[in-house]
């Protein structure tokens, strides 16, 4: 039997992933860079030829559109709904 905050924590995440949709076009850019290229803030912040502030702005703006708080929440919530 699955546990009952399991559940209720993997229906969370499937709701968060349909929050994608809610990101701007250069917040989906710095999350697929940031997720799944695995670069950190200053490779972001070069190939968008942007700062490694604004990319912290944009991944903090993610984590608040997508209501979680870490990178491996992030990656959980994705794979979980693939």
């Amino acid at each position: 039997m699955i546990e009952p905050h399991l559940t209720k924590r993997n229906a969370a995440l499937r709701t968060n992933l349909f929050k994608i949709n809610d990101l701007t076009e250069r917040e989906k850019e710095v999350l697929l860079h940031w997720v799944v290229d695995d670069y950190n803030y200053k490779e972001i912040a070069s190939i968008l030829t942007i700062s490694k502030n604004t990319v912290r702005t944009h991944l903090q703006n993610i984590n608040k559109k997508l209501n979680v708080s870490s990178k491996t929440m992030l990656i959980i919530m994705i794979l979980s709904n693939v």
